[in-house]
Protein backbone atom coordinates (compact mmCIF):
# COMPACT_ATOMS: atom_id res chain seq x y z
CA UNK A 1 0.00 0.00 0.00
CA UNK A 2 2.94 2.60 0.40
CA UNK A 3 4.08 2.03 -2.84
CA UNK A 4 0.79 2.88 -4.44
CA UNK A 5 0.56 5.86 -2.18
CA UNK A 6 4.34 6.65 -3.23
CA UNK A 7 3.05 6.34 -6.93
CA UNK A 8 -0.11 8.43 -6.54
CA UNK A 9 1.88 11.35 -4.75
CA UNK A 10 4.36 11.52 -7.97
CA UNK A 11 1.50 11.44 -10.46
CA UNK A 12 0.09 14.33 -8.78
CA UNK A 13 2.94 16.32 -7.97
CA UNK A 14 3.53 16.14 -11.68
CA UNK A 15 0.46 16.22 -13.11
CA UNK A 16 -0.18 19.82 -10.98
CA UNK A 17 2.98 20.91 -12.69
CA UNK A 18 1.63 20.04 -16.23
CA UNK A 19 -1.81 21.50 -15.64
CA UNK A 20 -0.09 25.04 -14.96
CA UNK A 21 1.91 24.86 -18.02
CA UNK A 22 -0.83 23.56 -20.35
CA UNK A 23 -3.54 25.40 -18.98
CA UNK A 24 -5.84 22.74 -18.05
CA UNK A 25 -8.80 23.56 -15.95
CA UNK A 26 -10.59 21.58 -13.32
CA UNK A 27 -14.03 21.55 -15.96
CA UNK A 28 -15.30 24.01 -12.78
CA UNK A 29 -16.26 26.30 -15.36
CA UNK A 30 -19.82 25.59 -17.43
CA UNK A 31 -19.64 27.45 -21.01
CA UNK A 32 -17.34 27.64 -23.55
CA UNK A 33 -15.65 30.91 -24.27
CA UNK A 34 -18.11 34.12 -24.62
CA UNK A 35 -15.75 35.20 -27.58
CA UNK A 36 -12.60 33.28 -29.52
CA UNK A 37 -9.23 35.20 -29.10
CA UNK A 38 -7.32 33.47 -31.07
CA UNK A 39 -7.76 30.94 -34.30
CA UNK A 40 -7.80 27.36 -33.45
CA UNK A 41 -5.13 24.80 -34.51
CA UNK A 42 -4.95 24.74 -38.10
CA UNK A 43 -7.05 26.32 -40.90
CA UNK A 44 -10.67 26.93 -38.83
CA UNK A 45 -11.42 30.62 -38.44
CA UNK A 46 -12.51 31.47 -35.00
CA UNK A 47 -16.59 33.06 -34.35
CA UNK A 48 -17.10 35.56 -32.98
CA UNK A 49 -19.93 33.64 -30.83
CA UNK A 50 -21.69 35.70 -27.97
CA UNK A 51 -21.86 34.24 -24.12
CA UNK A 52 -24.89 31.80 -23.41
CA UNK A 53 -26.74 34.34 -22.02
CA UNK A 54 -26.81 36.42 -24.85
CA UNK A 55 -27.14 33.97 -27.16
CA UNK A 56 -30.36 31.89 -25.65
CA UNK A 57 -27.96 29.08 -25.10
CA UNK A 58 -29.86 28.15 -21.93
CA UNK A 59 -33.04 28.96 -23.63
CA UNK A 60 -32.33 26.53 -26.60
CA UNK A 61 -30.75 23.82 -23.60
CA UNK A 62 -34.36 23.90 -21.81
CA UNK A 63 -36.48 23.77 -24.93
CA UNK A 64 -34.58 20.19 -26.13
CA UNK A 65 -34.55 19.05 -22.49
CA UNK A 66 -38.56 19.45 -22.36
CA UNK A 67 -38.84 17.61 -25.79
CA UNK A 68 -36.71 14.75 -24.37
CA UNK A 69 -38.37 14.20 -21.06
CA UNK A 70 -41.85 14.12 -22.82
CA UNK A 71 -39.96 11.46 -25.88
CA UNK A 72 -38.85 9.20 -23.25
CA UNK A 73 -41.21 5.77 -22.56
CA UNK A 74 -43.65 6.62 -19.54
CA UNK A 75 -41.69 9.83 -18.58
CA UNK A 76 -38.73 7.62 -17.57
CA UNK A 77 -36.62 5.57 -19.41
CA UNK A 78 -35.08 5.61 -23.54
CA UNK A 79 -36.19 2.87 -25.70
CA UNK A 80 -35.20 1.53 -28.68
CA UNK A 81 -37.02 -0.88 -31.52
CA UNK A 82 -35.45 -3.78 -32.85
CA UNK A 83 -37.13 -6.30 -34.90
CA UNK A 84 -40.46 -4.88 -34.65
CA UNK A 85 -39.87 -4.88 -30.44
CA UNK A 86 -39.36 -2.14 -27.96
CA UNK A 87 -36.40 -2.65 -25.93
CA UNK A 88 -35.10 -0.47 -23.14
CA UNK A 89 -31.58 0.96 -23.08
CA UNK A 90 -30.78 2.08 -19.70
CA UNK A 91 -27.34 3.26 -21.23
CA UNK A 92 -29.10 5.70 -23.40
CA UNK A 93 -31.71 6.43 -20.07
CA UNK A 94 -28.83 7.58 -18.11
CA UNK A 95 -27.51 10.22 -20.58
CA UNK A 96 -30.77 11.16 -20.62
CA UNK A 97 -30.50 11.92 -17.05
CA UNK A 98 -27.65 13.54 -17.01
CA UNK A 99 -29.06 15.81 -19.85
CA UNK A 100 -32.12 16.78 -17.36
CA UNK A 101 -29.72 17.55 -15.19
CA UNK A 102 -27.52 19.73 -16.92
CA UNK A 103 -30.68 21.56 -18.02
CA UNK A 104 -31.88 21.88 -14.49
CA UNK A 105 -35.15 19.85 -14.51
CA UNK A 106 -34.20 17.40 -11.80
CA UNK A 107 -38.17 16.14 -11.26
CA UNK A 108 -37.48 14.28 -14.80
CA UNK A 109 -33.91 13.35 -14.21
CA UNK A 110 -35.81 12.05 -10.72
CA UNK A 111 -37.74 10.27 -12.64
CA UNK A 112 -35.04 8.71 -14.72
CA UNK A 113 -33.21 7.79 -11.75
CA UNK A 114 -35.79 5.93 -10.16
CA UNK A 115 -36.30 3.55 -13.24
CA UNK A 116 -32.15 3.11 -13.24
CA UNK A 117 -32.51 1.91 -9.65
CA UNK A 118 -35.19 -0.86 -10.07
CA UNK A 119 -33.45 -3.58 -9.22
CA UNK A 120 -34.25 -6.05 -12.40
CA UNK A 121 -33.45 -2.81 -14.81
CA UNK A 122 -30.09 -2.58 -12.99
CA UNK A 123 -29.76 -6.27 -13.43
CA UNK A 124 -30.31 -6.04 -17.20
CA UNK A 125 -28.33 -3.55 -17.59
CA UNK A 126 -25.06 -4.28 -15.61
CA UNK A 127 -25.32 -7.73 -14.37
CA UNK A 128 -25.85 -9.49 -11.32
CA UNK A 129 -22.37 -9.25 -10.24
CA UNK A 130 -21.79 -12.69 -9.82
CA UNK A 131 -23.17 -14.26 -12.41
CA UNK A 132 -22.77 -11.78 -15.12
CA UNK A 133 -20.85 -8.41 -14.75
CA UNK A 134 -20.42 -6.04 -16.92
CA UNK A 135 -17.91 -3.32 -15.89
CA UNK A 136 -18.25 -0.72 -18.06
CA UNK A 137 -22.15 -0.54 -17.27
CA UNK A 138 -21.14 -0.90 -14.12
CA UNK A 139 -19.37 1.76 -13.79
CA UNK A 140 -21.85 4.28 -15.70
CA UNK A 141 -24.84 2.67 -13.34
CA UNK A 142 -23.12 3.91 -10.17
CA UNK A 143 -21.99 7.34 -11.10
CA UNK A 144 -25.91 7.92 -12.11
CA UNK A 145 -26.84 6.79 -8.64
CA UNK A 146 -23.78 9.17 -7.57
CA UNK A 147 -25.15 12.47 -9.64
CA UNK A 148 -25.85 15.45 -7.62
CA UNK A 149 -29.35 16.83 -8.04
CA UNK A 150 -30.93 13.28 -8.06
CA UNK A 151 -31.72 10.92 -4.92
CA UNK A 152 -32.09 7.58 -5.79
CA UNK A 153 -32.77 4.22 -3.81
CA UNK A 154 -31.17 1.35 -5.86
CA UNK A 155 -32.86 -2.16 -5.70
CA UNK A 156 -30.08 -4.06 -6.46
CA UNK A 157 -26.50 -2.83 -5.75
CA UNK A 158 -25.83 0.60 -4.37
CA UNK A 159 -23.04 2.87 -6.05
CA UNK A 160 -19.90 1.85 -3.79
CA UNK A 161 -21.36 -1.82 -4.18
CA UNK A 162 -20.89 -1.31 -8.23
CA UNK A 163 -17.67 -0.02 -7.41
CA UNK A 164 -16.45 -3.05 -5.52
CA UNK A 165 -17.77 -5.04 -8.57
CA UNK A 166 -15.84 -2.96 -10.64
CA UNK A 167 -12.69 -3.73 -8.75
CA UNK A 168 -12.87 -7.12 -8.46
CA UNK A 169 -13.11 -7.42 -12.56
CA UNK A 170 -10.09 -5.92 -12.87
CA UNK A 171 -7.56 -7.94 -14.94
CA UNK A 172 -3.83 -7.85 -14.58
CA UNK A 173 -3.11 -6.15 -17.76
CA UNK A 174 -5.00 -3.48 -16.22
CA UNK A 175 -8.32 -3.90 -17.81
CA UNK A 176 -11.99 -4.46 -16.28
CA UNK A 177 -13.18 -7.20 -17.98
CA UNK A 178 -16.63 -9.21 -18.21
CA UNK A 179 -18.37 -11.81 -16.70
CA UNK A 180 -20.33 -12.83 -19.53
CA UNK A 181 -21.90 -15.68 -21.66
CA UNK A 182 -21.04 -13.40 -24.97
CA UNK A 183 -17.39 -12.75 -24.04
CA UNK A 184 -15.83 -9.81 -23.19
CA UNK A 185 -17.38 -6.65 -24.50
CA UNK A 186 -16.04 -4.21 -21.93
CA UNK A 187 -15.00 -0.56 -24.02
CA UNK A 188 -12.36 2.05 -23.40
CA UNK A 189 -14.86 4.51 -22.82
CA UNK A 190 -16.64 2.61 -19.93
CA UNK A 191 -13.20 1.93 -18.81
CA UNK A 192 -12.97 5.88 -18.63
CA UNK A 193 -16.50 5.79 -16.48
CA UNK A 194 -14.89 3.08 -14.10
CA UNK A 195 -12.45 5.26 -13.41
CA UNK A 196 -14.21 8.79 -12.84
CA UNK A 197 -15.92 6.19 -10.42
CA UNK A 198 -13.01 5.19 -8.99
CA UNK A 199 -11.84 9.03 -8.63
CA UNK A 200 -15.19 10.35 -6.89
CA UNK A 201 -15.09 7.85 -4.19
CA UNK A 202 -11.27 7.88 -3.87
CA UNK A 203 -10.77 4.14 -4.36
CA UNK A 204 -8.39 4.40 -7.55
CA UNK A 205 -5.40 3.41 -5.55
CA UNK A 206 -6.73 0.69 -3.94
CA UNK A 207 -6.41 -1.16 -7.24
CA UNK A 208 -4.70 -4.60 -7.63
CA UNK A 209 -3.25 -3.69 -11.42
CA UNK A 210 -3.22 -0.15 -12.99
CA UNK A 211 -6.05 0.66 -14.70
CA UNK A 212 -5.17 4.06 -15.76
CA UNK A 213 -2.51 2.46 -17.50
CA UNK A 214 -4.06 0.02 -19.04
CA UNK A 215 -6.32 2.32 -20.68
CA UNK A 216 -3.62 4.87 -21.61
CA UNK A 217 -1.91 1.85 -23.25
CA UNK A 218 -4.75 1.43 -25.80
CA UNK A 219 -4.68 5.22 -27.20
CA UNK A 220 -3.51 5.86 -31.04
CA UNK A 221 -0.33 7.43 -31.68
CA UNK A 222 -2.16 10.80 -32.17
CA UNK A 223 -3.57 11.27 -28.82
CA UNK A 224 -6.87 9.75 -29.40
CA UNK A 225 -9.09 6.64 -28.32
CA UNK A 226 -10.35 4.06 -30.39
CA UNK A 227 -14.35 2.33 -29.89
CA UNK A 228 -12.99 -1.04 -28.81
CA UNK A 229 -10.30 -2.51 -26.75
CA UNK A 230 -9.70 -5.50 -29.32
CA UNK A 231 -8.78 -3.76 -33.25
CA UNK A 232 -6.50 -4.56 -35.04
CA UNK A 233 -4.09 -2.14 -36.93
CA UNK A 234 -3.79 0.43 -37.42
CA UNK A 235 -5.05 2.25 -34.61
CA UNK A 236 -8.69 4.38 -35.09
CA UNK A 237 -9.27 7.38 -33.17
CA UNK A 238 -12.64 8.00 -32.05
CA UNK A 239 -14.15 11.44 -31.37
CA UNK A 240 -16.95 10.64 -28.68
CA UNK A 241 -14.31 8.07 -27.22
CA UNK A 242 -11.64 10.31 -27.00
CA UNK A 243 -14.11 13.00 -25.47
CA UNK A 244 -14.36 10.58 -22.41
CA UNK A 245 -11.16 9.21 -22.27
CA UNK A 246 -9.50 12.62 -21.46
CA UNK A 247 -12.19 13.69 -18.98
CA UNK A 248 -10.79 10.09 -17.22
CA UNK A 249 -7.38 10.80 -17.72
CA UNK A 250 -7.87 14.28 -16.39
CA UNK A 251 -9.39 12.99 -13.45
CA UNK A 252 -7.22 10.60 -12.83
CA UNK A 253 -3.95 12.89 -12.90
CA UNK A 254 -2.55 12.13 -16.18
CA UNK A 255 -2.00 15.54 -17.15
CA UNK A 256 0.29 14.66 -19.84
CA UNK A 257 -2.04 11.56 -21.71
CA UNK A 258 -5.15 14.03 -21.45
CA UNK A 259 -3.34 16.69 -22.91
CA UNK A 260 -2.39 15.38 -25.91
CA UNK A 261 -6.40 13.41 -26.30
CA UNK A 262 -7.84 17.35 -25.76
CA UNK A 263 -5.10 18.15 -28.70
CA UNK A 264 -6.45 15.45 -30.79
CA UNK A 265 -10.13 16.75 -30.33
CA UNK A 266 -9.40 20.05 -31.65
CA UNK A 267 -7.24 18.81 -34.71
CA UNK A 268 -10.42 16.81 -35.65
CA UNK A 269 -12.71 19.73 -35.96
CA UNK A 270 -13.91 20.51 -39.07
CA UNK A 271 -13.78 24.08 -41.30
CA UNK A 272 -17.85 23.94 -40.53
CA UNK A 273 -17.12 23.64 -36.16
CA UNK A 274 -18.49 20.30 -36.61
CA UNK A 275 -16.47 17.00 -35.47
CA UNK A 276 -17.54 14.02 -37.32
CA UNK A 277 -18.02 10.15 -36.75
CA UNK A 278 -17.31 7.73 -38.97
CA UNK A 279 -16.52 9.94 -41.53
CA UNK A 280 -19.64 12.08 -41.46
CA UNK A 281 -21.02 15.37 -39.46
CA UNK A 282 -22.03 14.10 -35.95
CA UNK A 283 -24.24 15.76 -33.38
CA UNK A 284 -23.50 13.79 -30.87
CA UNK A 285 -19.51 13.95 -31.59
CA UNK A 286 -20.00 17.53 -31.61
CA UNK A 287 -21.49 17.89 -28.82
CA UNK A 288 -19.28 15.64 -26.72
CA UNK A 289 -16.08 17.75 -27.85
CA UNK A 290 -17.48 21.22 -26.61
CA UNK A 291 -18.16 19.65 -23.37
CA UNK A 292 -14.85 17.94 -22.64
CA UNK A 293 -12.84 21.09 -24.00
CA UNK A 294 -14.70 23.41 -21.46
CA UNK A 295 -12.16 21.51 -18.98
CA UNK A 296 -9.56 23.51 -21.12
CA UNK A 297 -8.85 27.42 -20.55
CA UNK A 298 -6.37 27.94 -23.63
CA UNK A 299 -7.54 30.35 -25.98
CA UNK A 300 -7.28 27.50 -28.97
CA UNK A 301 -9.96 25.02 -26.88
CA UNK A 302 -12.30 28.09 -25.79
CA UNK A 303 -12.14 28.90 -29.94
CA UNK A 304 -12.86 25.17 -30.71
CA UNK A 305 -15.48 24.59 -28.03
CA UNK A 306 -17.05 27.98 -29.23
CA UNK A 307 -16.97 27.15 -32.89
CA UNK A 308 -19.06 23.81 -31.93
CA UNK A 309 -21.28 25.72 -29.78
CA UNK A 310 -22.31 27.45 -33.15
CA UNK A 311 -22.67 24.06 -34.94
CA UNK A 312 -24.88 22.93 -32.27
CA UNK A 313 -27.46 25.88 -32.53
CA UNK A 314 -27.46 25.45 -36.17
CA UNK A 315 -28.22 21.58 -36.12
CA UNK A 316 -31.40 22.69 -33.42
CA UNK A 317 -34.66 21.85 -34.79
CA UNK A 318 -37.10 25.12 -34.89
CA UNK A 319 -39.92 23.35 -34.27
CA UNK A 320 -39.42 20.27 -31.66
CA UNK A 321 -35.87 22.07 -30.24
CA UNK A 322 -34.41 18.57 -30.49
CA UNK A 323 -31.66 17.46 -32.40
CA UNK A 324 -31.81 15.04 -35.09
CA UNK A 325 -29.19 12.06 -35.46
CA UNK A 326 -27.24 13.84 -38.10
CA UNK A 327 -28.84 16.49 -40.92
CA UNK A 328 -31.93 14.64 -40.59
CA UNK A 329 -35.70 16.31 -39.67
CA UNK A 330 -36.61 14.47 -36.25
CA UNK A 331 -35.67 14.26 -33.49
CA UNK A 332 -33.19 11.58 -31.96
CA UNK A 333 -33.00 11.13 -28.76
CA UNK A 334 -28.96 10.39 -27.90
CA UNK A 335 -28.15 13.33 -30.28
CA UNK A 336 -30.40 15.71 -28.17
CA UNK A 337 -29.50 14.27 -24.74
CA UNK A 338 -25.84 14.73 -26.28
CA UNK A 339 -26.00 18.41 -27.24
CA UNK A 340 -27.99 19.06 -24.38
CA UNK A 341 -24.36 18.76 -22.45
CA UNK A 342 -22.84 20.87 -25.65
CA UNK A 343 -25.08 23.68 -24.97
CA UNK A 344 -24.71 23.70 -21.74
CA UNK A 345 -21.12 23.38 -21.24
CA UNK A 346 -21.04 20.60 -18.52
CA UNK A 347 -18.28 18.30 -18.56
CA UNK A 348 -18.58 15.05 -17.21
CA UNK A 349 -16.32 16.13 -14.05
CA UNK A 350 -18.44 18.57 -13.71
CA UNK A 351 -21.43 17.44 -13.71
CA UNK A 352 -20.94 14.50 -11.47
CA UNK A 353 -18.53 16.50 -9.06
CA UNK A 354 -15.47 14.38 -9.80
CA UNK A 355 -12.60 16.02 -8.62
CA UNK A 356 -9.65 16.48 -10.75
CA UNK A 357 -6.14 17.29 -9.64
Amino acid sequence: MSALLTQTARRTLAALAALAAIGLASCQGGQPAPTPTASPTGSKAAAATPSPAENGTAERAAAAAAWLAQNLAEGSHAQYEYDGDMWSDAGLTIDAMWALVAAGDLAAAGRAGAWLAERQNAIDYAGDGEQAAYPSAMGKLALAYLTPGVEVAPGHLSAEQLADAVAARLAPEGRFRDISEWGDNSTPTGQAFDIMLLVKLGRLDRLSADSVAGLIGVGCEDGSYPIMFDTDPPCVGDVDTTAVVAQALLAAGQAQAAERAFAYLVEAQTASGRWQSFGADSVNSTALAVSALSCLDSAQAKDAAALGLQALRDWQLPGSSAFPAADGVEGDLRATAQAILGLTGASYLELLAIPAP
